[in-house]
């Protein structure tokens, strides 16, 4: 059965903030499979909130990838600088969702389960769209 990986930032674990991704205080791991079945698999605290460097610094965009190397997909509630630098540059796709509510999010996800998973295989043949999904 096809599955994804993803992140979804949050500073309660129950809405998705509408600030940059990486401002958020943790990232849930989610297992989202094809038949709409998802489990969270961990919890990551962001100990690079307090990162001291220039907002939106590549810097920390790569130390904050590197605590979800395991995602394939890095949700968000909203578009910044270094989201449109991973769409560019990286193996990990952005997306963002027009909820803010977590259990919502996951059953966007799940309906746009094909559109993601096509996505993510692209990424993985080296095909990087600039293009960041968003989901209402």
């Amino acid at each position: 059965m096809r599955e994804l990986i993803l992140s979804i930032a949050s500073n309660d674990g129950e809405t998705i903030p509408k600030i940059h991704t990486g401002d958020s205080k943790e990232f849930y791991i989610y297992k989202i499979f094809e038949n709409g079945d998802f489990t969270l698999i961990k919890k990551i605290e962001n100990t690079l909130i307090n990162a001291d460097e220039t907002h939106g610094g590549a810097g920390k965009m790569r130390a904050i990838l590197e605590l979800l190397k395991d995602c394939s997909i890095i949700i968000g509630g909203a578009i910044s600088p270094n989201f449109k630098n991973m769409a560019k540059k990286t193996e990990f796709q952005p997306v963002v969702i027009k909820t803010d509510d977590i259990n919502e999010a996951i059953k966007k996800i799940v309906n746009s389960f094909d559109l993601l998973y096509q996505l993510v295989q692209n990424r993985k043949d080296g095909l990087r769209d600039e293009d960041i999904p968003t989901l209402f």
